[in-house]
C-alpha cells in the first residue's frame, strides 16, 4: 500500500517571513540547497520523520517544499534553480482562500 502524504496549499505572500534578505529562499526559511523529489526520511534539525508537501499555488503543479511538521523546516522538492524559477512564476499571483475547492487534498506517493 503506497504511503498518503498530505499537501497543503498557500500563496507566496503567506508563507513568506516578516524579514526581507533579498534573498527569496532564504525568506522563505530555506537555508540549504539540498533537495529531495520524496519526503526526506528524517528532518536534519530535529530527527522527526513526519513531513508534509507545501504547494505554492502558481508554482508548478504539486508541492514544491516537503516542510517538517515537528521544526517547520522547509526541504526543496526541486533543484534551486528550478524552485526559484516555480517561485518567480507565482510572485504575482493573487487568490481568495475561499475560493478555494480542495485544499488541503491528499496526493498518493
Amino acid at each position: 500500500m503506497k504511503q498518503r502524504k498530505e499537501i497543503k496549499g498557500s500563496l507566496l505572500k503567506d508563507v513568506k517571513k516578516i524579514e526581507k534578505t533579498g534573498d527569496l529562499l532564504i525568506d522563505l526559511g530555506v537555508i540549504d540547497d539540498k533537495f529531495h523529489k520524496e519526503a526526506p526520511k528524517e528532518c536534519i534539525k530535529c530527527n522527526s520523520d513526519d513531513f508534509f508537501g507545501l504547494e505554492i499555488l502558481g508554482a508548478g503543479l504539486g508541492p514544491i517544499f516537503w516542510v517538517c511538521n515537528k521544526c517547520d523546516k522547509k526541504v526543496m522538492k526541486y533543484s534551486k534553480r528550478t524552485t526559484l524559477r516555480y517561485l518567480n512564476e507565482a510572485s504575482e499571483l493573487y487568490s481568495s482562500p475561499n475560493d478555494w475547492d480542495n485544499f488541503p487534498y491528499q496526493e498518493d506517493n
